[in-house]
Order: structure tokens, then sequence, then C-alpha cells
């Protein structure tokens, strides 16, 4: 791992591998990212399908009696045909609702504080979602407020499968593994669409927002295609390493092009979750992930498209699960983070967006985890953050 302060040799180093590697870095980086392979030989992406769900007219002809049912089948039909036949269709409403009924996950909920300074955030919490989790928050200069998370409410990959089975393609398995935006322009939230045109199949959860120095939205998540998940879960984070994290990018929000993997985790016993970008002032980027073990880890990119599919560049040594890394507004750097140690959420402080200082915990909330900050243009700082539904969680407990 690289020493966090040889930051300009490190950024040497990945111009060089981008020369390397794709000589037009900006035409070439999907065809590069879908040839990288990691060190086992195994592909890391696969960029070359249109983002667009298979034809669905298999669904219309009898399906053969003697076809497998199970979770992993089923997913594998869906994956290749669009859709599912109607028995298939109540094969997998069953095994949704066994998923409601050992998992708690689904109970999330999102709400929200403001802060004068950012460092404490107090008060009561203002409930924005139900049956979400992992958000990320946008604010842009109009102060208008733009929240991804991850979609789990219950009734939605069912409704999805009969009605509308593409958008799986467009935003992941929503109610078991896909991402909602909800945005706020000053009248309350409301659902906005949008589409990531996935290659495949796939659970996309942890999404990042961001937006660029020229206006362009950016979008990064973490995914599993249905075929590597484990045999009978659908917890993407046992999935086998490395994890792959996405960045795409997108000049309205609406529509985005097939996103590249900008880099393969196989760092710690998981290999990382829950991706931040940071920009920094040079237009150079971050991206640090951090699960449940170790400390957060990062990888670095010159401008942002061009990265390194290998190891983490940089170690942050900040005990950080769920990181969001933000500007500061004064030309430093924060990042917020549930505090593994602690199980609190803390912020931590760097002049240059490698070396991290721990500061302090900024709130005080029993049960909530999964913060991620912006400031405003007129200087609030706004927190989003998860905290269980109890009633839920009992009901979950219960085997209600």
């Amino acid at each position: 791992m690289i020493p966090i302060r040889q930051i300009a040799c490190f950024r040497a180093r990945l111009v060089r591998l981008a020369r390397l590697a794709c000589p037009a870095p900006l035409v070439l980086l999907a065809a590069c990212a879908a040839s990288t392979q990691d060190s086992s030989g195994t592909s890391t992406q696969d960029s070359s399908g249109t983002g667009d769900p298979p034809d669905a007219d298999a669904c219309a002809a009898a399906p053969d009696p003697a076809r497998s049912m199970t979770l992993p089948a089923l997913l594998a039909r869906l994956d290749a045909q669009g859709c599912l036949a109607a028995e298939d269709q109540d094969a997998m409403a069953l095994e949704i609702e066994r998923f409601h009924s050992e998992q708690s996950v689904w109970c999330d909920q999102v709400y929200r504080l403001s802060s004068a300074d950012g460092l404490w955030f107090s008060g009561f919490p203002e409930l924005v979602r139900s049956n979400a989790s992992v958000a990320d928050v946008l604010i842009t200069p109009d102060g208008t407020h733009v929240l991804t998370f991850v979609d789990f409410a219950p009734e939605r990959f069912m409704a999805a499968l009969r009605d509308d089975p593409s958008l799986f393609w467009r935003q992941g398995l929503v109610g078991l593994g896909g991402i909602s935006m909800i945005v706020d322009s000053g009248t309350g939230f409301e659902d906005a669409a949008f589409n990531l045109h996935l290659a495949s199949l796939q659970q996309v959860i942890d999404p990042d927002i961001g937006l660029l120095a020229d206006g362009t939205f950016r979008l990064a998540w973490y995914a599993v295609p249905v075929a590597q998940l484990p045999v009978d879960s659908w917890d993407p984070y046992m999935a086998a390493k490395p994890h792959l994290f996405y960045r795409t990018t997108s000049p309205d929000l609406t529509s985005f092009p097939v996103a590249p993997a900008i880099v393969a985790s196989s760092e710690g016993e998981y290999g990382e979750a829950d991706p931040t970008l940071l920009t920094l002032a040079d237009g150079a980027e971050v991206l640090y992930a951090g699960a449940w073990e170790g400390t957060s880890k990062g990888w670095a990119s010159v401008d942002g498209e061009v990265w390194g599919l290998g190891d983490a560049d940089v170690d942050s040594l900040l005990p950080a699960a769920g990181p969001d890394a933000v500007p500061d507004g004064q030309g430093g750097y924060r990042m917020y983070f549930v505090n593994t140690e602690t199980r609190r959420e803390f912020v931590a402080t760097s002049p240059d967006g490698f070396s991290w200082t721990m500061g302090l915990a900024v709130m005080d909330i029993p049960n909530a985890s999964g913060g991620t900050v912006a400031r405003a243009s007129d200087g609030v700082w706004w927190i989003y953050f998860n905290m269980p539904d109890p009633a839920c969680v009992a009901s979950v407990h219960d085997g209600a």
C-alpha cells in the first residue's frame, strides 16, 4: 500500500498506469474496463451489453415443468429472459416472503437533521423515507436535496416483477437490492425516475451521488450480479471477492450510460462495501470504502476517469464503516462514518483528502448509522441517516 504522504509519486504512477492500460482513456474506458482482469484472471467488468433487459417473449411460452425452482435458478431465468412465468412469479413471491421474515434490514428508515457547523447534530429527527437504507445526499447550488438510497420497500419487488420487470435493469433489484432517488426542491420529496442501463441483472446498493465542477452528476455504487450472489442468500456483502464498485455520470440525473467497474476490492475478509467518492480541489477523485472490519481503504484517480483495478492505494487509518467524504467548505475535507469501535457516528478531517485526523462524535442518537452529510449554499449542514423501525424489527424477530 502506498504511504499516504507520497501523493505526488502516487499520482505520477497513476498517469503512467493509465497510459499503459488505455492509450485513449476517455474513449476506451469501457472497453479497457471490460478487458481488465484481477490477479486470479477473472474479468472484473463486462460493459459490452446495452443495459437493456432481454426480450421477454420467452415468458409467454409454456415453461419446462422439470425446471428448478430454487432461488439461484429463478434469478438466472429472470436474468436470461427479462421476466418470469406466472408459476415462477409465485415461487419468487415465497422467496421474497422468506427474505422479509428472516432479515430486518428492510425495517430501516431514513431520517435527517441539520446543523450550523456540521460537527454536532441534535434535535428531533425528521422521517424522510421508510423501508430505505444506506442513503447518500447531494445538495445542489440552488438548495435542491437529491437523495439516493437502497430501496427495501417490501411491495416493490413483486410489483415490478409482475408489471414492469425492466425496472430491475434501470435501478437494480428494487425491494431487495436496488436503488431509488427522491428530490426535494423546497416543496417536499418526490420520486425521480432514472435509468442505469445495467448490463445484467444485479443487486445495486450503497449509492454515492455527487456533482462535478462542470455541472455533471456522478453516481457510484457497489453491485453484485445475481449469478455471483451466495447460494440461497440475498446478502451482497457475502459475495465472493473482489467486490466491484461502479461509477457513471449524467447531465440530468435521468439516464446514465452503462457503467464500468472502477475498483475491484479484495481488502479485508469481505472485500469492503459502501463506497464514497471524494473530489479533490485539483479534480482528482478518491473512492473510500469501509465495512465493519479494519480501517477504511481508498483508491485514487487523477481525473475520475482512469482507475487502477488493483489493491487499495490509501489507508485512512480510520475505523470507519459506511464512510461519506465531502469538502468542508474551507479548503479541506471531512469524512463522516460509523466508528466501528464505538458504533457511533463520527467525523474526521483532512487537509488533502488522504491523511485523516480523527474527530469526535457528531450526534448521540441510539441505533443511528449510515450518516451522509452535505453542506448547503447557505452554510447549513444536513445529515441523513438510518434508524430501524422498532415495531418492524420486533415483527421480524417474532416471526410475524
